[in-house]
């Protein structure tokens, strides 16, 4: 107690504020700033799976498997997790999206092919219905993956897999109430 007494009779109530106990944030990261950015760039241009991991994205046991052989550096998982929200990644749940998937034709058919739709159905005084689906699906959808806070990791996987689907039509303008339609 006397050692306090002492040191606010030197230095007054700044004697109250102590710095931050413990091992400082720069001293808690085994690798150095090379090995660090070399992480970093290979988080951002790569996947495991690349790397001839067993994984898909970058989940935390998949960066320790890679820090392990790619540096030799053992990190456990509290100490892999400051690190990542250090460099600015956050775990989040990925988009899942077809192989299929081919912008220039989506760009094609909202640029092109729509517009003729729309005008045919102008000059023919037909109807435009936009249908969606809603599937329940046989394989499990959860999971996480690190990546940069804001942006959110992707995953490429086979749009095909056993489901049961659900079919649901709506208009752009409705005047007139709608009729349900179940098919079994």
């Amino acid at each position: 107690m006397s050692k306090y007494v002492r040191e606010f009779k030197l230095n007054g109530e700044s004697s109250f504020y102590y710095k931050k106990r413990g091992v400082k944030e720069s001293e808690r990261c085994f690798l150095s700033e090379v090995q660090i950015k070399e992480l970093f760039k290979t988080l951002l241009t790569q996947t495991p799976d690349e790397l001839g991991l067993d994984y898909t994205l970058w989940n935390s046991k998949a960066i320790c498997i890679y820090i392990e052989k790619a540096f030799s550096i053992r990190y456990s998982g509290r100490g892999l997790r400051d690190l990542l929200k250090r460099l600015g990644f956050s775990s989040q749940k990925p988009i899942k999206q077809a192989y299929q998937r081919d912008p220039d034709k989506v760009s094609q058919w909202l640029n092109e092919t729509y517009p003729a739709i729309k005008a045919r159905a102008m000059r023919e005084g037909a109807r435009i219905y936009w249908a969606d689906e809603m599937g329940l699906q046989s394989c499990d959808n959860r999971g996480r993956a690190y990546g940069l806070v804001n942006q959110t990791p992707v995953i490429k996987k086979t749009g095909s897999r056993f489901k049961v689907n659900m079919l649901a039509a709506i208009r752009g303008r409705v005047e007139e109430p709608p009729k349900v339609l179940i098919l079994n």
